[in-house]
C-alpha cells in the first residue's frame, strides 16, 4: 500500500465535501467487494423488496485510509443505516497531485438491487428468457423480454439489452391489434435507441427513435402514454442529431416537443437539447437562454448545469463553467453525465491553469 515515507510529512488541507480539486489521480478503493459483500442486503429489505442505491463521498487521506463520509443521495432508511455502518471498512489508493498525495472526496455509490452480484444476475435473465413459461403467449414473452432487456441495462450491459430489445421487437405484431404488445415493441424500439446511444452509436440510435415516432404517428389512435413516448422519442432523437453534427433537425425535434403540452421535465430536457444545438451553431446567446429557462423550471436538474458549463467553456469564461460544474457535480449525476462532468471539469482547470 502506498506509504508518506518518501514525501515530506505535511498534511495536505481538507477540502470542503463539495469542493472540486484537480488531481492527476482520484482515489481508487481496495475492498470495495469485501465492505459490500460485509454491508450484505439487510433481510428486512430484501423480504419487502426494497432497492436502491446510496450515494456517498467518503473523505480519504494521503494514505488512502477512510476519514469520515457524508451521505449525498439516501435511499430506503434500511439500506442507508446498512452502508453507514460499514462504508468506514473502506480502504483506497490515495489521491495524487503533482505526484503527491493529498485529502480527496471521492464518489462511492452503493446498489442495493435484489439480484445483487451481476453474474447471478446474467443467469437469472438468461433462466427466465429460456423458461417455457414465458412462450406461452407471444404478447407476454414481448413484455418478458422487454423487462429483461430494461435489467441490462440497469447493470450498464449494452449489447446485451439490444440483444433483448431486439427479440422483443422481432416478437412484436406489427398491427395495432394487441394492443398490449404492440406497445411493449414501441417501448423496446425506444430503450433499444437508449442503448445505441450509450454505446455512441448515433445512426443506430436515430433509427430506432425515429422507428418510434414514424409507428406512432400513423396510429388511428393515441393515447396519452403513446403520446409520451413520441415526444420523449423527439427530445431524445434532437441530442442525436446535436451528437450527429445535425443542429437544425435538433432545433425542429425540440420545438415539436415544446409547443405540445408536455411535462415539466420533458419541456426542461427539450430545452438543454436545444441549448446544444444553438451552441453548435455558434448561437451562444440563444443558447444560454434556452438552458437558463430550463433551469427556472427545475434548478435541481444536473443535465441543465452541465450544458451551461459548455456554453460558458465556448465563451471563454473558464471560471464560471467551472462553477456550473461544480453544481453538477453536487446534484449527483448518474451514468454517463457523471463522467463527462468530472473530464470537463479536469480540462477547463488544466486550461486555467495553463494561462
Amino acid at each position: 500500500m502506498f506509504t508518506l515515507s518518501a514525501w515530506s510529512q505535511t498534511p495536505s488541507p481538507e477540502p470542503g465535501v463539495h469542493d472540486f480539486i484537480f488531481v492527476q489521480q482520484e482515489p481508487r478503493p481496495l475492498n470495495f467487494e469485501d465492505v459490500k459483500r460485509k454491508i450484505g442486503y439487510p433481510v428486512k429489505a430484501m423480504k419487502s423488496g426494497i432497492e436502491g442505491k446510496v450515494f456517498c463521498r467518503v473523505l480519504v487521506d494521503e494514505q488512502g485510509h477512510y476519514l469520515r463520509h457524508y451521505i449525498t443521495r439516501a435511499a430506503d432508511p434500511l439500506l442507508t443505516e446498512a452502508v453507514e455502518a460499514g462504508v468506514s471498512q473502506l480502504m483506497f489508493t490515495p489521491a495524487l497531485r503533482d505526484e503527491r498525495p493529498v485529502k480527496f472526496w471521492v464518489n462511492v455509490p452503493f446498489s442495493f438491487n435484489l439480484k445483487m452480484d451481476r453474474s447471478l444476475a446474467r443467469k437469472s435473465l438468461r433462466d427466465a428468457s429460456e423458461s417455457p413459461g414465458w412462450s406461452f403467449r407471444s404478447g407476454r414473452k414481448a413484455r418478458a423480454e422487454l423487462a429483461a432487456g430494461l435489467e441490462w441495462m440497469k447493470l450498464q450491459e449494452y449489447t446485451h439489452a439490444i440483444q433483448q430489445f431486439s427479440a422483443c421487437i422481432r416478437r412484436a405484431p406489427l398491427k395495432y391489434s394487441k394492443k398490449e404488445a404492440y406497445a411493449a415493441g414501441l417501448s423496446a424500439f425506444y430503450h433499444r435507441a437508449e442503448a445505441y446511444s450509450c454505446q455512441g452509436k448515433w445512426r443506430n440510435a436515430l433509427s430506432s427513435y425515429s422507428e418510434v415516432i414514424g409507428r406512432i404517428r400513423t396510429l388511428p389512435v393515441q393515447d396519452e402514454a403513446l403520446r409520451n413516448l413520441s415526444l420523449q422519442a423527439h427530445a431524445q432523437r434532437a441530442l442525436v442529431f446535436v451528437q450527429m453534427d445535425e443542429p437544425l433537425r435538433a432545433i425542429d425535434d425540440c420545438n415539436w416537443v415544446l409547443s405540445s403540452n408536455c411535462a415539466v421535465e420533458l419541456q426542461q430536457k427539450a430545452l438543454n437539447h436545444r441549448g446544444l444545438a444553438y451552441l453548435r451553431l455558434g448561437r451562444h446567446e440563444e443558447a444560454l437562454g434556452d438552458i437558463l429557462e430550463a433551469l427556472y423550471l427545475d434548478p435541481e436538474m444536473p443535465l441543465s448545469y452541465f450544458c451551461k458549463a459548455l456554453v460558458l467553456q465556448s465563451l471563454g469564461a473558464g471560471e464560471a463553467a467551472c462553477e456550473s460544474l461544480q453544481e453538477t457535480l453536487r446534484r449527483n449525476p448518474e451514468g454517463p453525465l457523471l463522467s463527462d462532468a468530472q473530464s470537463l471539469m479536469a480540462q477547463i482547470c488544466q486550461q486555467l491553469a495553463e494561462r
